[in-house]
């Protein structure tokens, strides 16, 4: 990177920028079932900076998933989601839309580093209100399990002065994989504390104070 390169600003979704109060678990959970049968427990499985890949794979047997079987389970968990999200609209975090507006206005370069698959990411964002359309690239959790290799291709996807944005300590784990200015909020999975101890270059209460840094 060298001055002059574009602001290039990777948000994480869940916890960061919206909160769809369970309903992507619920959705997982339906999805799975309709795939591989049976009722499936997930609630001691971590989603916090978890990929789809990554859950998948706490809880499915390798030889069950298979290339069919995961397209087929990605496809069915985007119609569970858009279900439970007409029931119950996903919530912007507090300041969330007016930053990335604003960050918009700046003519910073806006995309996704999410464990959701970019269907079920794009669904939410719509849901809570954002203009989904403003994320114009990405990397998501249908295309690894890894946080972190995501992180990379993200950033060779869009080269430039890279911002990592996330609630969790494997967002800021993500962030320093690329060497990318590394910012923890605390509207969503972590606690403070966590946040803290993970060593991120700042630590927000929320997105307000997001510009000023910027």
């Amino acid at each position: 990177m060298i001055p002059g390169d574009p602001l290039v600003v990777l948000w994480d979704v869940d916890g960061t920028l919206l909160d769809v109060r369970g309903a992507g678990r619920r959705a997982f959970a339906t999805a799975m079932a309709r795939v591989w049968g049976g009722a499936l427990d997930l609630r001691d499985v971590s989603f916090a900076g978890a990929t789809d890949l990554g859950v998948l794979a706490q809880v499915i047997e390798p030889a069950a998933l298979d290339e069919a079987r995961t397209a087929a389970f990605f496809d069915e968990l985007g119609v569970a989601l858009a279900a439970e999200l007409a029931a119950a609209p996903a919530r912007a975090c507090a300041a969330a839309l007016e930053a990335t507006a604003a960050l918009a206005a700046r003519g910073a370069l806006q995309g996704l580093l999410t464990g959701n698959e970019e269907r079920c990411a794009r669904l939410k964002l719509r849901s809570a209100g954002f203009a989904a359309e403003r994320f114009t690239f990405g990397a998501f959790g249908h295309e690894h399990a890894d946080r972190e290799q995501l992180a990379r291709l993200a950033a060779t996807r869009r080269p430039g002065r890279h911002v990592v944005i996330g609630d969790t300590p494997r967002d800021i784990q993500a962030a320093r994989a690329i060497g990318a200015l590394a910012i923890a909020v605390c509207t969503g999975f972590a606690e403070r504390r966590a946040l803290v101890d993970a060593g991120p270059d700042h630590v927000l209460d929320d997105l307000s104070a997001l510009l000023a840094l910027l």
